[in-house]
């Protein structure tokens, strides 16, 4: 679930590297504009990258209420993407001010990674990660009717070949 986590910020910091991101220090907004007025305005991508985006979210899909909703229509159905539920986000803390772990933060960073690269999250990660390090099987990153990733979550991958580690 969470690898997909580690993953965007590898990401983040190629599209830094990359020239896509000038800095940690830019606003969501620059990247992600129909967030204004959201829990995300004011928020930088350091501060989403923390998890420090200052939304009142419980990641607990498991009890009802918004994570369960989104995970409903991201994962269960497909109907929608996990970060469309940063448009409904609530704010509870000023952002940069209190660590939250939250899924909605990490979809938010897949996004802003797609924008600032101009193509699919999946694919820039084949791309810049994958190909280049050599990995010997493929991954797979699960898709929304929407037809793009789950980027708060959904990557399988082998990470050595066999299922074997030889020490």
């Amino acid at each position: 679930y969470s690898m997909a986590k580690t993953l965007n910020s590898i990401m983040m910091g190629f599209a830094l590297r990359d020239g896509y991101v000038t800095s940690t220090q830019d606003l969501v907004l620059q990247y992600v504009p129909e967030l204004k007025g959201t829990a995300y305005d004011g928020a930088s991508l350091r501060d989403i990258l923390q998890m420090r985006s200052g939304t009142d979210w419980n990641d607990n899909f498991f009890q009802p209420g918004p994570a369960q909703d989104i995970n409903e229509q991201a994962y269960m159905r497909g109907e929608a993407r996990y970060v469309s539920a940063a448009s409904w986000a609530q704010r509870k803390h000023s952002p940069g001010e209190v660590f939250n772990y939250n899924t909605v933060d990490a979809a938010v960073i897949g996004l802003v990674v797609e924008r600032a690269a101009k193509r699919p999250i999946s694919r820039y990660m084949s791309e810049r990660l994958w190909k280049p390090a050599g990995m010997e099987a493929k991954a797979t990153w699960l898709l929304g009717k929407t037809g793009q990733e789950i980027a708060g979550c959904c990557i399988h991958a082998r990470i050595i070949a066999g299922g074997r580690l030889d020490a």
